[in-house]
């Protein structure tokens, strides 16, 4: 969003850095485009293939142990 600081400090910056902010910005527009269109294919695809625990604490110990942690 456009808010009167971000219009200006877009007009504060050199020609330069103008010239890189807006290349800059039309990298993630395009990056963003492309997420969405990826991830969207990709949404549900696993959905039912695994399960998650409820917890992730149970095997602490044993995981400690594998690692040579001592109490």
């Amino acid at each position: 969003m456009l808010t009167p600081e971000v219009i200006e400090l877009i007009n504060s910056l050199s020609e330069e850095n103008y010239e890189a902010a807006l290349k800059f910005a039309k990298f993630l527009l395009h990056l963003q485009e492309t997420q969405a269109s990826e991830n969207s294919a990709r949404l549900g695809t696993m959905k039912g293939q695994f399960t998650v625990p409820d917890g992730i604490d149970a095997c602490n110990d044993e995981i400690a142990e594998l690692f040579g942690a001592e109490e």
